[in-house]
């Protein structure tokens, strides 16, 4: 998948696909294209991002001393109008990759609640979608408690979720019919 690099992007949609050409990659295209052309895809398997040592520097200090890719990462979580974590539905959770990339943002949350570098904008939005083989919407639980946490971390209130079920085999994700229309719906401002 190719990502776009918009430097000043009103919509960061990060993947947490594991597998090219899968569902969930094929659900990132499907956002893209219905959240508009300033929309920059941030693929995490793609991303040189270390696992979070549990130093507790950030809280310290307000940085992460962890020299890698999430350096850049950054900014864009801290500024960009429009957030959407989008996920597989793994063990009931995020799929690893989304699950290091949250707790890498530790350093977010020591910014805005220890050192109040940060602020709260309430303009700003998140959304979490997610797709998986389940036909309950429960089974969903825990990515919403962890996408709930993400997004308080970087300062974003607003929170809309989208749990897609009964998609297991690839290229389930194309039978969703409505699936276009209820990324138009979520998507919107």
């Amino acid at each position: 998948m190719k990502a776009r690099q918009c430097p000043l992007a009103e919509t960061l949609i990060i993947s947490g696909a594991h597998s090219v050409g899968g569902n969930t990659e094929t659900l990132v295209q499907h956002v893209q294209q219905n959240a508009g052309p300033s929309a920059e895809i941030l693929v995490l398997r793609e991303k040189r991002i270390q696992h979070c040592n549990g130093c507790r520097t950030c809280e310290r200090t307000g940085s992460c001393v962890i020299d890698d890719d999430m350096q850049g990462i950054y900014p864009l979580l801290e500024h960009t109008p429009s957030v959407v974590l989008v996920t597989p539905l793994y063990f009931l959770s995020v799929s690893s990759v989304m699950k290091q990339f949250v707790d890498r943002c530790q350093v977010l949350y020591a910014r805005r609640y220890i050192h109040k570098t940060l602020i709260d904008d309430a303009a700003r939005r998140g959304i979490v979608i997610a797709q998986g083989a389940t036909e309950n919407q429960g089974d969903f639980a825990g990515i919403s408690l962890i996408a709930r946490s993400f997004f308080y971390s970087i300062g974003i209130r607003s929170i809309r979720p989208l749990f897609l079920t009964d998609v297991d085999k690839r290229g389930d994700i194309n039978l969703i019919a409505s699936l276009d229309e209820q990324l138009r719906i979520i998507l919107q401002r």
